[in-house]
């Protein structure tokens, strides 16, 4: 039986072997074939290459471009500097914005058409190196953007639209911040502090103050006036025409901030972040004469903003103020103080032509030409943006667009009422308490009452200037 064994074992192998090499013989079975990528063609914009021409006629042309993309109306580029051009001695260290306007002067002879200055920006970005340069071929910032709302609770720690870039990219910024703004009459100032308006009265657990000497019903008039005899609250918590109740409500921004500055870390929680706005703040905050007791002491209005931008932020309390000029003396003899605690600046078009470097820091910065066109000054570096329009119920005022006005948005607002919190409604005091809380006759009257209360000196003031002029007349004509 041992030959049969080994028979079958010889058997099974020589079959093994058989199918092993037929195996091996067999073709491969047929592959699909990869499906590569269609390669998309690079349709360039009309400016890119015209760019890369303009780049070159300037001696730029070693300058690599990393990145492109293209924006509405242009181009938005990416540019590196190399390391050989960056240490050459006699090359200048980094880009400036000369660079871009001869950058804006070579686009123009490439393509032969007008380009403005403002229509080619640079950038720097945090990259070592690296630039944002961005061309457009038109007057984008001329453009009027309708102001978009969302009517739902926000936080206040969201990040809000503050305009828009050269690209239209929107750009962010948070509202809890003290802060100036600067625009002529004309400017889009008054737009500007309608946007901020909207954002802030529909953030969650704030009261939003408004304060003023001049104008004040201008800016206001939209917010109050469709609640009138609704017996509604206002979307805005405290509304101070004249300089006494300004003052009153510098006094109770203070009080209320140190009240909750003296509470134990524990029982912070709750507190309602307050957001003053002081419109035409020149007007109450040159002036020297009415004052208001805090901790004892009278203080002028500039010493009470100065006191509230200094050191109310841990309170939750920020302020805002608006002016149209840039210049520190106009924030009163505190101005200096109240701007260096300031965490941005909107410069609009103003009739001082040193604004801009002023405010900025960088005196070749191009000042804004077109209503509602602003730098925005801030930690990073500026940003030059266009606010959305929030159409006014003026009468008066051209329609810009058939979007929202100042009503619309306000009325929407009545559901999104916020009060103080008890603690520093207390502290606030009496003033407080009297404030006007709806749009009414009595109310009405007091903003567009014909009583205005003297901004300048006193009567009994002036008499003794007067005699004091008198006097040093009558010694220089002895002597």
């Amino acid at each position: 039986m041992d030959w049969l064994i080994w028979l079958v074992g010889a058997v099974v192998v020589a079959l093994l072997a058989v199918v092993t090499y037929a195996e091996t013989r067999r073709p491969p079975p047929p592959v699909a074939p990869t499906r590569r990528p269609a390669k998309v063609a690079s349709v360039e914009p009309d400016l890119m290459e015209p760019l890369r021409q303009a780049l070159r006629k300037v001696g730029h042309g070693e300058l690599q471009v990393v990145a492109w993309s293209p924006i509405p109306a242009g181009v938005r580029a990416t540019l590196r500097v190399p390391s050989k051009v960056m240490c050459r001695s006699n090359a200048q260290q980094g880009l400036s914005g000369w660079d871009a306007e001869k950058i804006a002067v070579a686009l123009a002879e490439v393509t032969g058409q007008d380009i403005c200055s403002d229509w080619v920006q640079l950038e720097k970005t945090s990259a070592a190196g690296t630039y944002e340069l961005t061309v457009v071929g038109e007057d984008v910032m001329a453009r009027t953007i309708p102001f978009v709302d969302q009517p739902e609770w926000a936080d206040v720690s969201e990040p809000r639209i503050y305009g828009y870039r050269l690209d239209g990219e929107p750009y962010r910024m948070r509202i809890n911040t003290h802060s100036t703004c600067a625009g002529a009459t004309g400017s889009g100032k008054t737009a500007f502090l309608h946007a901020e308006l909207a954002e802030e009265t529909r953030t969650r657990n704030l009261a939003v103050w408004v304060a003023g000497t001049w104008k004040l019903y201008d800016l206001v008039a939209g917010w109050v006036e469709p609640y009138a005899d609704t017996g509604l609250p206002l979307p805005l918590d405290w509304v101070a025409s004249g300089q006494r109740d300004t003052v009153d409500t510098l006094v109770a921004l203070l009080r209320i901030a140190r009240w909750r500055q003296c509470q134990p870390m524990a029982e912070r929680d709750g507190f309602t972040t307050i957001i003053i706005h002081l419109d035409e703040a020149s007007y109450p905050l040159r002036n020297r004469v009415t004052r208001g007791e805090y901790m004892g002491v009278e203080h002028t209005a500039s010493q009470l903003a100065a006191k509230i931008a200094q050191g109310a932020g841990s309170a939750r309390v920020w302020i805002k103020f608006a002016s149209q000029r840039g210049v520190s003396d106009h924030l009163g003899d505190q101005g200096a103080d109240t701007r260096a605690n300031a965490g941005y600046t909107a410069i609009f078009r103003t009739r001082d032509p040193d604004d801009v470097g002023r405010l900025t820091g960088d005196h070749k910065l191009l000042a804004p030409r077109h209503a509602g066109e602003y730098l925005l000054s801030s930690d990073a570096a500026p940003v030059r943006l266009k606010v959305p329009y929030l159409q006014s119920v003026d009468p008066n005022q051209p329609r810009l667009h058939a979007g929202l006005t100042v009503a619309d948005v306000a009325w929407s607002r009545r559901h999104f009422t916020c009060g103080l919190d008890a603690g520093s409604a207390a502290a606030a005091g009496p003033e407080y308490a009297r404030r006007h809380v709806r749009m009414d006759a009595a109310m009405r009257a007091y903003l567009t009452g014909s009583e205005i209360e003297a901004v300048g000196p006193s009567a009994a003031h002036r008499a003794g200037y007067d005699q004091a002029m008198k006097s040093l007349k009558l010694t220089k004509g002895v002597a």
